[in-house]
């Protein structure tokens, strides 16, 4: 999903302490209508429980009951790469 989303792609809403963007589940779908209806953000936040919710959906691929989080950069991720593939980009500059 990550891989064929843009910055155009996201849910954003507001709850404590943030702004949150996330890829649309029904969750995020969710906590969008709540800051519409200019629910008090503690209440969004509630609703979001953050340490379940982003387990599930970051975590364990359940996107039907969690959520993802993810920043405007997310268009320039074109593929999904090993960290030695990385670390060798990052550092290839720097080789003997």
């Amino acid at each position: 999903m990550i891989l064929k989303s843009n910055a155009t792609d996201m849910d954003f809403f507001r709850a404590i302490p943030y702004y949150y963007r996330a890829i649309l589940t029904p969750l995020s779908q969710k906590l969008v209508q709540m800051d519409k209806e200019l629910k008090i953000k503690e209440k969004i936040y509630k609703a979001m429980n953050p340490m379940r919710n982003i387990k599930f959906g970051m975590h364990d691929g359940q996107i039907n009951v969690g959520y993802i989080t993810y920043g405007l950069g997310v268009g320039l991720i074109k593929s999904i790469r090993s960290c030695k593939e990385m670390i060798d980009d990052i550092t290839q500059d720097f080789k003997p």
